[in-house]
């Protein structure tokens, strides 16, 4: 069996357990994708596009607030009091503090709802929702993993700015590596010959969201959020996983690509970087065990995920839509580790890993 036909069955038998009904995958080297396969296969002209959930964070919002701090419109200790009108209890919280999930906000809550007034009316602005609520922990003592942080950090540069979010991830990201079937609202850029895959159905219409954000909070702010929205093909997120792996190499300075996979919470209860989630010693996190020390990465709940690791010369990059088949469903609950594994081996058959590991596919 090929090395690409191991992976290519591996996804076969992932979709006949039902773990995820379609998935998109590539093993990247230093000097270019290594691997690929697509289930089921995209037309010759056209493309298939994932809702990328939380690697949001990495792909759009963190890339903007690096590139900002390398051009000196930011820096990682401005505090948020700079851009938005924080209580004294969070004036204090900086742009670093957001960026390693370090800031003192609960991990999620319903925007809709705290911001709906007895009216019904929805007010368009979630800051005051955000800034009002009370911390869930005093700030920089504990990793609390925060989409609301994420959020503010969004609107943080885009005060920061004068432009919106999506504005500014397609011109200081997708535009300058040319990425060109990423973005927010793909009904906006999408080919009539892409397929935008399904997510999860909505409870409401009984109808499947496609081409919409799945992420509750991220439609409620239009679909433009730093925590959510992005959509993507498995080309631009295999070009930007090389870039990752080539330490952003002429995309940001090398000392800010170091910091970004520096940990930044070291005796906490999870190791973070700048946007980024990195092994550490308890190895509990998504990468699984098979990727070895140096290994970063991020997940998004719809089932995609990217993890690199500069010690293996390698990333991964793995697509699907999972949530399609709903958001509790227990099928496969290690089938990103076990994708890593089985690509890990198919690189290793490909010549571009030192040593194999034991293959445990589902």
């Amino acid at each position: 069996m090929s090395s690409r036909d191991r992976v290519s069955a591996w996804l076969a038998r992932a979709i006949e357990a039902g773990a995820f009904p379609a998935a998109s995958a590539a093993v990247v080297a230093r000097d270019g994708e290594l691997l690929r396969a697509e289930q089921p296969s995209p037309s010759s002209e056209g493309r298939l596009l994932y809702d990328l959930a939380s690697l949001t964070k990495v792909m759009a919002t963190t890339m903007i607030c690096l590139r900002l701090v390398d051009r000196g419109e930011i820096t990682l200790e401005d505090s948020i009091s700079r851009f938005v009108p924080a209580p004294p209890e969070k004036a204090a919280i900086t742009i670093l503090d957001l960026l390693r999930h370090t800031g003192g906000f609960e991990a999620h809550y319903d925007l809709a709802a705290e911001t709906t007034s007895e009216e019904g009316q929805c007010p368009f602005d979630p800051l005051g929702a955000i800034l009002g609520r009370p911390l869930s922990y005093r700030p920089g003592t504990d990793v609390v993993y925060s989409c609301i942080g994420f959020i503010l950090l969004g609107r943080i540069v885009e005060r920061a700015t004068g432009e919106r979010l999506d504005v500014l991830a397609r011109r200081l990201v997708f535009e300058p590596l040319a990425l060109e079937a990423t973005g927010y609202l793909p009904e906006g850029w999408a080919r009539a010959t892409d397929t935008v895959l399904p997510t999860e159905k909505d409870p409401r219409t009984g109808s499947y969201i496609r081409a919409i954000v799945h992420d509750e909070n991220a439609r409620f702010l239009g679909g433009v959020s730093g925590n959510a929205g992005l959509f993507s093909c498995l080309d631009d997120c295999a070009r930007f996983a090389r870039l990752l792996l080539n330490s952003c190499d002429g995309f940001l300075s090398s000392q800010l690509s170091e910091m970004m996979v520096r940990n930044w919470t070291p005796g906490m209860r999870a190791a973070r970087g700048l946007g980024v989630s990195l092994i550490d010693s308890t190895g509990s996190w998504p990468g699984g065990d098979v990727l070895a020390e140096g290994a970063f990465g991020h997940t998004g709940f719809t089932g995609t995920s990217l993890f690199v690791s500069p010690t293996h010369g390698l990333a991964f990059v793995l697509l699907t839509n999972r949530v399609n088949y709903g958001r509790d469903l227990a099928v496969m609950p290690r089938y990103r580790s076990e994708f890593h594994e089985t690509a890990l081996r198919a690189a290793a058959d490909c010549g571009a890993v030192a040593y194999a590991t034991q293959d445990r596919t589902p």
